[in-house]
């Protein structure tokens, strides 16, 4: 069966913070195949190639299918989850596997995203798509726009931009095409899928870059860049904010989430988000000595 697996170029790359036990993997592998229809088509854990690490699970489950409006018809699919080690990363692999940041969340950390945006950059880097985010969050602005052209460092001005950061770009360097998810730490080089070992020599070469980026100045720095909350709550004091739930209505809208429930009970979720697609005014109280956000209708943010 191993053999017979076939991967695209793409991954999500993470600092390892400590050591991921074997027992700790099974784990995970139990919790997101809770629903497998069956056994596992494949498990292998902590395998040993060329350097790197690799733990795979496969398996098949049972869904309803979004266009059919009963409990008993329901539609076969297969998800899977690869985690490799190599070093100080590790690299996930997944297909229909949700929540899995929060079963890994003590032991691995999203990649810098200063890393992230430049490390395949060179002078012969086409910038080919970049998709912003504007950091004004007044209710009358362009929140999100997209721009696609052969290389857009020689099309686009750069008056302004310093009011945008970039969530997502695709990438042309020579002969190689990338496409970046600045946010989630996501690598996906575009082209042909490959067998598992080629996969690996792959994230090995990925890790490797990583490892030895040095930063330089880049067509990059004209935009700006996300900074940690937790960093500056001390020396900040908000009077706004914003939830981004344009991602959220785009997955409803792809099908992609077809129902959302709580305590068992279908809600109508989208109607709960409406209410946050406006900036919320918010004020800071100490309270026991800690800064705490209030919003007026109660929302508490630490």
């Amino acid at each position: 069966m191993l053999g017979d697996l076939v991967f695209t170029e793409n991954a999500y790359f993470y600092n390892k913070l400590k050591k991921i036990s074997r027992t700790k993997l099974e784990t995970v592998f139990t919790e997101i195949s809770r629903k497998r229809d069956g056994n596992y088509i494949l498990n292998e854990i902590k395998k040993n190639t060329a350097g790197a690490t690799y733990s795979i699970c496969v398996f098949k489950y049972k869904e309803k299918p979004s266009f059919i409006d009963n409990d008993v018809l329901k539609e076969t699919k297969f998800a899977y989850l690869l985690v490799v080690e190599y070093e100080d990363y590790v690299v996930i692999n997944k297909k229909s596997i949700p929540g899995l940041d929060k079963q890994l969340k003590d032991f691995i950390h999203a990649i810098d995203y200063n890393i992230i945006s430049k490390v395949f950059l060179s002078d012969d880097t086409n910038f080919e798509k970049l998709t912003l985010q504007n950091m004004d969050i007044s209710n009358n602005v362009v929140r999100r726009k997209s721009m696609e052209a052969i290389n857009l460092k020689e099309s686009m001005s750069a008056l302004g931009v310093n009011k945008y950061m970039v969530n997502q770009l695709r990438l042309a360097n020579r002969g190689d095409k990338f496409s970046l998810s600045l946010n989630t730490s996501r690598i996906n080089q575009l082209g042909k899928k490959v067998d598992l070992d080629y996969y690996l020599e792959w994230v090995k070469e990925i890790c490797t870059k990583i490892k030895s980026f040095s930063d330089k100045e880049t067509f990059m720095d004209n935009f700006s860049i996300p900074l940690s909350f937790e960093e500056y709550i001390d020396r900040i004091s908000p009077r706004g904010f914003l939830f981004l739930t344009s991602e959220i209505q785009n997955q409803f809208d792809n099908d992609n989430i077809q129902s959302v429930r709580y305590l068992d009970k279908e809600i109508d979720f989208l109607r709960y988000i409406k209410r946050y697609y406006k900036s919320l005014e918010i004020e800071a109280r100490d309270v026991g000595g800690e800064n705490i956000f209030l919003y007026k209708t109660n929302l508490i943010v630490r």
